[in-house]
């Protein structure tokens, strides 16, 4: 059984689609833990509950960004439900699995199927999406993607009870091997400037909150203080971004 985990707030414009892609793509269930969404998040939540998907939804009513801690004790949920794998992932990520042989993209469950059975993570590489002001567009799942993969690694795992999330979900602390390769997702982290300023906003909000070592979040701690018309121009700055792909994501 594969479970996924995530943490959500204020996520409405990606969130179904995101959860039903993973359930199309054979997780077999998801725990989501909603932390403090003012926006239509909740109901997005309750009502693929009420329609029977497979979804355990957590009231998360800590303010304060400690995603390790939070995400290892969904993690150890996943475990005590019987999962196989768990699959932590983000609610603006589209992940999919990667056929090893062909190296085209295949659902996440028959890529996990056909990992070793010493393999213990599964370390997966995300290209950021960017957003286009123009033709070729596609909602806030914008096909435009930068060229090179995210520097820093994703991980699926192998449910233990002592899993142990390390924060970003870069990592996890578990005994044996690990692999690259049968998993990638695409990120689509800035959808509009309402959006990122929404984002970057309650994200300070979350780190000054908490006692997280102030080398980390610093993106979100600095980007958080600036005004509108410096958001604006950044903004402007990402959609005119050079030298991107027009490649969409393998959305089920």
């Amino acid at each position: 059984m594969i479970v996924g985990i995530c943490m959500v707030k204020n996520e409405q414009d990606v969130l179904d689609t995101v959860l039903r892609h993973l359930l199309a793509e054979g997780v077999d269930h998801l725990i989501v833990a909603d932390n403090l969404s003012t926006d239509n998040t909740p109901h997005i939540l309750n009502d693929l509950e009420a329609c029977g998907a497979p979804i355990t939804v957590i009231q998360d009513h800590v303010l304060a960004y400690v995603q390790d801690s939070k995400m290892s004790r969904l993690a150890r949920r996943a475990y005590e439900a019987g999962a196989d794998w768990v699959l932590p992932f983000d609610a603006d990520e589209i992940w999919y699995g990667v056929d090893p042989q062909t190296g085209e993209p295949c659902r996440i469950a028959d890529a996990l199927s056909q990992v070793d059975d010493e393999i213990q993570v599964v370390r997966a590489f995300g290209w950021d999406h960017i957003a286009r002001v123009g033709p070729h567009t596609s909602g806030v799942f914008s096909p435009w993607r930068r060229v090179e993969t995210q520097k820093l690694a994703k991980v699926a795992f192998r449910a233990h009870p002592d899993a142990r999330m390390h924060m970003g979900n870069h990592d996890v602390t578990l005994p044996g091997p690990s692999v690259v390769g049968p998993l990638a997702f695409r990120h689509f982290q800035y959808r509009s400037l309402e959006q990122m300023t929404t984002k970057l906003r309650q994200g300070r909000e979350a780190y000054e909150a908490s006692d997280v070592h102030p080398m980390h979040g610093t993106h979100w701690r600095a980007g958080g203080l600036k005004s509108d018309d410096e958001l604006a121009s950044e903004w402007a700055e990402l959609c005119a971004e050079d030298g991107l792909i027009f490649d969409p994501a393998p959305i089920r």
